[in-house]
């Protein structure tokens, strides 16, 4: 099976999608963002649009010129071949607009969804939301998490950590946290006695 992600192999995956929908659907347009994202433009039959009467409900054909365009992000993981099985593509898609992921439902207040790609404008809205509306208990979480992340001789993490790609600093990585700590990150999150002021 070739590994390579091409436009062709994002089209006939999401069609092979599409065609498990109960309504149907056709890829209709295919193109990678500005950040190499696969964003996928299809025509999708169904109660999305406008109404018009048929039977059981509203529907659309796919031939209608009216049949709603919805927009999606799609992520292609291979699968190596296991227990018997052949390899084949894991397909994933989410809501997309403007050439942009939308926010996910996990992600709508501010936590983050690590089973989500690691999209840079969606990262960077979340982490503007935890800093605007700091969490001592998601912070806490996201602390925990980082001591399980490898860092290398040069104190640098070796595989990316929430919004911070692989070779970032971890005193830069605990400076963030110190700063969104009330009584800073020693106490805070890492457990030490306050110092008494007299």
């Amino acid at each position: 099976m070739i590994k390579e992600i091409t436009k062709e192999l994002v089209e006939k995956q999401m069609n092979m999608t599409l065609s498990y929908f109960p309504w149907g659907g056709k890829v209709i347009a295919v193109r990678q963002n500005e950040w190499g994202e696969w964003i996928v433009d299809c025509k999708i039959p169904g109660h999305y649009s406008r109404e018009c009467d048929g039977y059981g409900g509203h529907y659309y054909r796919m031939e209608d010129a009216d049949c709603p365009i919805r927009q999606f992000m799609v992520v292609l993981e291979y699968q190596e071949s296991r227990f018997g099985m052949e390899a084949w593509w894991l397909t994933r898609y989410y809501e997309a607009e403007n050439n942009k992921r939308l926010l996910t439902f996990s992600e709508e207040g501010g936590f983050f969804d690590p089973n989500a790609p690691r999209s840079p404008y969606i990262l960077a809205k979340i982490k503007a939301s935890i800093e605007k509306h700091p969490c001592l208990f998601e912070l806490q979480e996201m602390w925990d998490k980082f001591s399980d992340t490898p860092i290398n001789s040069d104190d640098e993490i070796e595989q990316p950590f929430y919004f911070w790609e692989a070779g970032t600093s971890r005193f830069d990585i605990w400076h963030w946290f110190d700063e969104l700590c009330p009584n800073g990150l020693a106490v805070d999150l890492m457990g030490e006695t306050p110092k008494t002021v007299f």
